[in-house]
């Protein structure tokens, strides 16, 4: 009884680090859509596709001002790398964060995004951005 009780716990964590995984990579094809939209100047698109969380946060003017800002001052994605990233599974759903270092045609950015997954598909919940270019904005 013990060694089928190990093999379940022993197949239910790789379960679990599957789904991870997967969470992680799907959140990772977001960023990089996220950034095509950002440099095609999508910006109302990016604001609607997001979550109900970050609409309710942030008006629509205010978001996609941001988002010009963003783009006018840093220009467009050269290159992003991930820097950090972790899961957050709970009863209330799973959350994806994302911590990247961004090299656009102006400046460097760090940026933060968190996802809520949706059936299997990341939502974006929050959009953070740091820069030297961004100081005073």
């Amino acid at each position: 009884m013990e060694r089928f009780l190990v093999l379940v716990a022993v197949l239910l964590i790789g379960l679990i680090g599957c789904s991870m995984s997967q969470d992680v990579s799907e959140a990772e094809k977001s960023v990089a859509a996220f950034h095509k939209l950002l440099d095609d100047q999508q910006y109302e698109l990016i604001f609607k596709s997001s979550s109900a969380e970050l609409q309710k946060a942030v008006t629509q003017e205010a978001f996609i001002q941001r988002m010009r800002t963003v783009h006018n001052k840093l220009g467009i994605v050269v290159h992003t790398s991930k820097q950090a990233w972790s899961v957050n599974a709970n009863t209330s759903g799973t959350l994806v964060t994302l911590s990247t270092e961004t090299r656009f045609a102006n400046g460097v950015a760090t940026e933060e995004f968190i996802f809520r997954i949706d059936d299997k598909m990341p939502v974006l919940m929050r959009y953070n951005v740091v820069s030297s270019a961004l100081v005073g904005e």
